[in-house]
């Protein structure tokens, strides 16, 4: 009997062995791909009829025999929300146990029955059925059936239009304006983007009413960035496209394509021509800005025979008086459309190219040049141009998990990416970031187009994970200004660099709020840590470091900082005084902390930095020492918890005198910046008593990026429940239907907000990916973002290296594949169980059980220690402890099984001699 107990126990353990690592597919929780079918099994047979389609779930309720007369699937996950079906011969009853947040979910007949809304509990006829789930409660204006097509029947009000734009240009769309980077106008703080006259701005119209426009659709289409309308007519029958981009390979180019075909007329219907006119249009003849003066336009012909004109301008007002230079812009287009008569069963294509450029030769390349191609391939290299981002780096969710989550990151990525350049521009070299991008700024609002600390610290860091390339473009917005820069800190009376607040073209103090200019100075601080990670992701360190001049940067910042922070030789401490924290409602204020740990690192970035080229400096130790003794405050919680102050003299809840608000609150994110992404070296007990205490005291409708920061403090301590309503917040700044992001909650402050698109991306890549770019290494902390099981990271850059990473928390692996490099290093992936896996092989999938990693540098001196296989591809894999514990596990129940036959074996053979039958052997 023990023996057969112990056989009943290696059963069940082998059971469990088989349930916890074994693929077995699940109808609860529709997590596999879009073209898989699920199944669940019946008392009387087989139901098979649930499909994950494009969009939507597909349910086809048969009952297989006679003798069904009623069952239920309960429990059934599709994005965020949880059902039970209940199924009789007649009816199927849906019933929501869950709902999805932001969302409504929608049953649609098949072969085209009319889509409805699902409430609490919907009944149908047994037949065929979908369900779909729209990303909005407008959901009768706002759809979208795939997560990287923002669809509407509906405008919203101008200000939440989309935008398309490259990093050269951008224009809201409708707008009537263009902006191109680095130009304005305007005096010191009254600079901001100057204004191009939209030629893609017009409008159609006919002479149809609102009963006969039938369909009406508008698209961003955000893989291929392009925005697209659709208005159809009837009687008589009519098709309106208009289509706008701004070229993503051609960069100078803003494109706009008209088709408009006119239905066939039926028997008996009169087949007058009809005409269509174009509203909108700006007198080309002499082009108009209240920014810029342009120069009478002058037409001229291409060499093949197209018609195309020119006007160039300049600006009205320098931004710096003293230099006394207003800013060159040229424009050159083609465009036919105009208005046009249309007959019965023909379609007509008209289209307006617009370049623009600082200088007119580089427009008129630029025109003829698209001119020279069929409107086809114009569009093609646009597309083809986009879709190789979207290919070579992105952050994946499956939208059938979490379609909200998954819209959401194609908008950030889109938006980001439209105001950045492919690669820096020699002709008009890129200025940096601005809060509103690219294709906002002017007259002042959405922050003028000025570049802020949020380039540096909110949305420079996604960009370095998966687009180094264009990051080095973002630090040399930084390092060009350095003469600007320099300049500043005479003024203010200091040495070295000290970089404004707000910069536009000319790199000096351009703020309208002067107490930001003196005060807010961490900004300088802010440049030099996007330096140093930089540095960090490079493999050629000494490349880039001479091609930017970091060494020479890096030297006048901590110059700066050294005659700016007072040290007591007494308290053997040193302090930054009359300053202004990233908590802007306090100032001027004495050793706020974040800005005193940010310059500890900017002042310890010149022995970094020079450590790789040799160079040396008479003030590295006393730089050194300054950094060391910079003081932090600190103060007691009432049960006792240690926390960081975030100014010497700051209680948390109490209004201090420096309170320009008059208020206890703290504007947005502040201390909790230490843990992430300063790095402040901190316990674990610490790091959440600054969390705890900061969260309740924060203004909970501020800033858009603070919320992602506190989520993804929680999520490093392991505390998802914590993070989740934190990081979810993001969605309150998302305007539908365009996914235009606000600075506050709502749709308030600033448009389009890239900082804090920035904070969700790093929320995603740091927080639920738990990823930390250190000096030597790169650590891995995965975690399941909401409603989700499986997420990706394509195309993550370290070292040269290209590697795609999968996070499976349903079988608890993940995946890495080097899918290119450009790097001789010998990168290798580190579990927390000791395993080591080779990342140096090109196209060589594997995967490890998932746990906290990293990835470093292959050291063959220190890794030559460990008996453990470096340099195996996924069939050898290398050793780690979780496989070799259940394959101990597995082995120990087949010796229990072993043993058991063995032992009935005997007993059967004894038996058989107590009947006499002594010769018997049982084989």
């Amino acid at each position: 009997m023990p023996h057969f107990a112990c056989f009943l126990i290696s059963i069940t353990l082998f059971s469990f062995y088989l349930v916890l690592y074994q693929t077995v597919p699940d109808i609860v929780g529709v997590r596999h791909d879009t073209t898989s079918t699920l199944s669940s099994s019946t008392p009387e047979g087989r139901y098979e009829g649930i499909e994950v389609q494009t969009g939507r779930l597909s349910i086809d309720p048969i009952l297989y025999t006679a003798s069904s007369k009623t069952w239920a699937l309960q429990g059934l996950h599709y994005q965020g929300y949880t059902l039970d079906l209940n199924f009789t011969q007649t009816s199927t009853v849906i019933r929501v146990v869950l709902r999805g947040r932001k969302s409504t979910l929608f049953v649609e007949g098949d072969n085209g029955r009319p889509r409805k809304p699902v409430g609490e509990e919907f009944t149908l006829e047994r037949r065929k059925f979908h369900l779909t789930v729209v990303p909005s409660d407008l959901y009768d204006e706002h759809w979208s059936q795939v997560p990287y097509q923002f669809e509407s029947r509906k405008l919203p009000e101008q200000k939440y239009m989309p935008e398309v734009g490259n990093g050269h240009i951008a224009t809201v769309v409708n707008g009537p304006d263009v902006f191109m980077n680095g130009l304005f106008n305007g005096l010191g703080p009254k600079s901001s983007r100057a204004k191009i006259p939209s030629l893609v701005a017009f409008q159609l119209r006919t002479k149809h009413s609102k009963e006969q426009l039938i369909q009406e659709t508008y698209t961003l289409d955000v893989r291929r960035g392009t925005f697209k309308e659709v208005k159809v007519y009837a009687e008589p029958g009519m098709t309106i496209e208009r289509e706008i981009f701004a070229h993503r390979e051609l960069d100078r180019l803003l494109v706009s394509v008209v088709t408009i075909t006119r239905n066939s007329t039926s028997s008996g219907e009169r087949e007058d021509s009809m005409l269509v006119w174009i509203d909108g249009l700006p007198d080309t003849r002499l082009l108009k800005s209240s920014d810029i003066t342009f120069q009478q336009t002058t037409n001229n012909r291409t060499t093949s025979g197209i018609d195309y004109s020119t006007a160039v301008g300049q600006t009205n007002t320098p931004e710096v008086p003293d230099l006394g230079k207003v800013l060159p812009v040229a424009l050159a287009w083609s465009s036919d459309v105009r208005n046009v008569s249309i007959e019965p069963g023909s379609t007509v294509t008209m289209s307006s190219v617009v370049a623009i450029s600082v200088l007119s030769d580089d427009a008129v390349t630029a025109l003829t040049a698209a001119l020279s191609m069929p409107r086809g391939k114009l569009i093609q290299r646009h597309s083809a141009k986009w879709e190789s981002y979207w290919n070579s780096g992105f952050i994946y969710v499956d939208p059938n998990e979490n379609f909200q989550l998954a819209q959401a990151i194609y908008g950030s990525f889109y938006y980001l990416l439209s105001s950045l350049p492919n690669e820096q521009d020699p002709k008009n070299r890129f200025i940096g970031l601005s809060p509103g991008g690219l294709a906002r700024g002017a007259d002042n609002s959405d922050y003028s187009g000025h570049v802020f600390w949020d380039q540096d610290i909110w949305m420079y860091p996604p960009i370095l994970s998966f687009y180094p390339d264009i990051a080095r473009v973002v630090v040399e917005s930084r390092t060009q200004a350095l003469a600007a820069a320099k300049a500043n800190a005479v003024k203010y009376g200091f040495k070295g660099a000290k970089y404004p607040w707000e910069s536009a073209f000319s790199g000096t103090e351009t703020s309208p709020w002067p107490p930001s200019g003196l005060y807010e100075i961490h900004v300088t601080a802010d440049a030099a840590f996007a330096v140093r990670q930089l540095v960090y992701a490079t493999d050629d360190k000494v490349g880039i470091i001479r091609q930017l001049k970091l060494d020479e940067w890096a030297i006048e910042v901590a110059l700066f900082w050294q005659s700016r922070v007072e040290c007591s030789q007494e308290a053997d401490q040193c302090s930054i005084l009359n300053v202004m924290p990233p908590d802007e409602y306090h100032f001027p204020v004495n050793d706020s902390v974040y800005t005193n740990y940010a310059v500890r690192l900017s002042l310890e970035l010149p022995a970094y930095i020079l450590s790789f080229t040799g160079g040396s400096h008479p003030d590295l130790p006393l730089w050194a020492h300054t950094a060391q003794r910079l003081t932090y405050p600190t103060s007691v919680t009432p049960d006792g918890r240690q926390f960081h102050l975030e100014f010497n003299g700051f209680t948390p809840g109490v209004v201090h005198p420096r309170s320009r608000r008059n208020t206890a609150t703290v504007k947005q994110a502040d201390v909790i910046l230490l843990g992430y992404p300063l790095g402040m070296e901190m316990s674990s007990e610490m790091r959440k008593a600054d969390l705890d205490v900061y969260l309740p005291i924060t203004v909970h409708d501020g800033p858009a990026m603070t919320w992602g920061m506190f989520a993804l403090g929680y999520l490093e301590l392991d505390l998802p429940n914590m993070a989740a309503p934190l990081f979810e917040k993001n969605y309150d700044n998302i305007v539908q239907p365009f996914g235009v992001w606000s600075e506050d909650p709502g749709g308030g402050g600033a448009l389009n907000f890239l900082t804090g698109m920035g904070g969700f991306l790093q929320a995603i890549v740091n927080g639920y990916g738990g990823i930390r770019l250190l000096e030597d290494r790169v650590t891995l902390h995965p975690q399941p973002l909401p409603h989700t099981t499986t997420w990706k990271l394509i195309g993550y850059r370290h070292l040269g290296y290209q590697i795609d990473i999968i996070f499976d928390f349903t079988r608890r692996v993940m995946s890495f594949q080097t899918t290119a490099k450009n790097s001789t290093t010998h990168l290798v992936l580190e579990l927390e169980s000791e395993g080591i896996y080779d990342l140096s092989t090109v196209g060589q999938p594997f995967e490890v059980h998932l746990e906290k990693s990293l990835i470093r540098v292959f050291n063959p001196t220190v890794d030559a220690l460990i008996s453990i296989p470096v340099g195996k591809s996924a069939s050898h894999a290398a050793f780690h402890i979780f496989p070799v514990i259940r394959y101990a596990v597995f082995v120990v129940l087949i010796c229990f099984l072993l043993r058991f036959l063995f032992i009935c074996k005997r007993q059967l053979e004894g038996f058989l001699y107590s009947k006499g039958e002594s010769n018997y052997r049982v084989k």
